[in-house]
């Protein structure tokens, strides 16, 4: 019974997911078209990025830049900025869900070297996914949403850019401002750095040894060099299929080919990786797929959204993705509507408020619950207040606008 309660604790969303589609399933009996409702693109590309990233992770990629980070940045408050807007800006074009793949691991990184994983990061990491979400609103290739409206109500990408930008700059403003109050001081020239890795200590250690332990010296010297070349050569090949990734992402590359060509990538440099690779984030999105597939199955929940998504379209997407995720949410809506302006406004905006919103924000939670610091209530709690602000603030202004 306990091991039940810890892990709930630890997956309490896997296991809501994972609940509400075997709810769904006494509805809609289990049938082929279940296979419908996975999207295996979405799938194949969060593991094919989550595991390039722990390969980046495994050879001190993350250390190094944040220690980079650090010495350019100074003060919380800096490096917050930086890394939020980092997200927003790498959101428009790699969409909202591989910018926190990539990013979210190295925020955590970084705070850990500012000795500082409490309400901290948890401010950074909410603002961090706030401005994924928020930024990959401006551009079609911004979020799985966007390209699914983008076509199905033929848009234009002039059009499209300039329905969204007058959202996205207030979005801009308001991230600013939240992310300069939630985090730091932001007056301090100095950092304490209380965490120390590997490649750091490795990059600077010196062999200290006595006259009569010249050979081992030497060969110490020259083992540090091949580890070097090693991780020189495995950095390349990382990059390499990050890039295969994202032009994926574009439609350029083949998500069936891009999942063979990682998967035998890191069997032979790093099969750690393919090991780390949090495979229950997959479920949960499976579960996910499921649960919102049966939904727009069941007649008497399509016959509800008719009628009420007649004139409302833009507040009943918010309130749907509330529920079923943004995703699922202007899939099953774009259905029973031609307005699709209302649609793709009231999508993005609903990307915000619950953690289930955004499928993206599952993905940070996600990592920053794996750490052995985290504070899970503090981190849904602290999601839920500024997201559901912000969420009312952006429906405002549409409105009056």
């Amino acid at each position: 019974m306990t091991l039940i309660k810890e892990f709930f604790k630890k997956e309490t969303v896997l296991c809501v997911a994972g609940a509400a589609a075997l709810l769904s399933v006494f509805f809609v009996p289990v049938n082929t078209g279940y296979l419908e409702y996975i999207n295996l693109r979405v799938l194949i590309l969060l593991y094919c990025l989550m595991a390039v990233v722990q390969g980046f992770k495994d050879i001190g990629v993350f250390d190094t830049m944040s220690a980079s980070l650090l010495k350019r940045a100074h003060g919380q408050r800096k490096v917050a900025l930086l890394l939020v807007l980092t997200c927003m800006a790498l959101s428009m074009f790699i969409t909202n869900d591989v910018t926190l793949v990539t990013m979210v691991p190295f925020t955590i990184m970084t705070f850990e070297r500012l000795g500082s994983v409490g309400k901290e990061l948890i401010n950074c990491l909410v603002m961090e996914t706030v401005a994924a979400n928020l930024g990959s609103m401006l551009t079609p290739l911004g979020n799985p949403q966007n390209l699914y409206l983008y076509a199905k109500y033929g848009y234009t990408m002039p059009d499209f850019i300039k329905l969204m930008l007058p959202l996205f700059i207030l979005s801009l403003l308001l991230i600013v401002l939240l992310t300069f109050i939630s985090i730091g001081k932001g007056d301090s020239n100095e950092i304490e750095v209380k965490h120390d890795f590997e490649g750091t200590r490795a990059a600077k250690q010196t062999v200290n040894v006595t006259v009569g332990q010249a050979q081992l010296q030497a060969s110490t010297s020259t083992s540090y060099k091949n580890n070097e070349k090693t991780k020189e050569m495995k950095l390349f090949i990382f990059l390499l299929l990050f890039v295969l990734c994202i032009l994926t992402v574009a439609k350029v590359f083949n998500e069936y080919v891009l999942f063979v060509g990682i998967t035998a990538a890191m069997l032979i440099t790093d099969r750690k990786a393919l090991r780390n690779v949090d495979y229950l984030l997959l479920l949960t999105f499976v579960f996910f797929f499921i649960f919102s597939g049966n939904m727009g199955k069941l007649t008497a929940v399509s016959n509800l959204i008719e009628q009420l998504i007649k004139g409302r379209a833009l507040l009943i997407s918010i309130v749907v993705s509330q529920i079923i995720s943004n995703v699922p949410a202007a899939v099953l809506l774009s259905n029973f509507t031609a307005n699709g302006r209302a649609l793709i406004l009231g999508t993005n905006i609903g990307g915000l408020g619950t953690l289930i919103a955004s499928m993206a924000s599952l993905i940070t939670y996600k990592l920053y619950a794996a750490q052995s610091f985290a504070e899970t209530g503090k981190f849904v709690r602290r999601f839920t207040l500024i997201n559901f602000a912000l969420l009312v603030i952006l429906y405002l202004a549409v409105v009056v606008a």
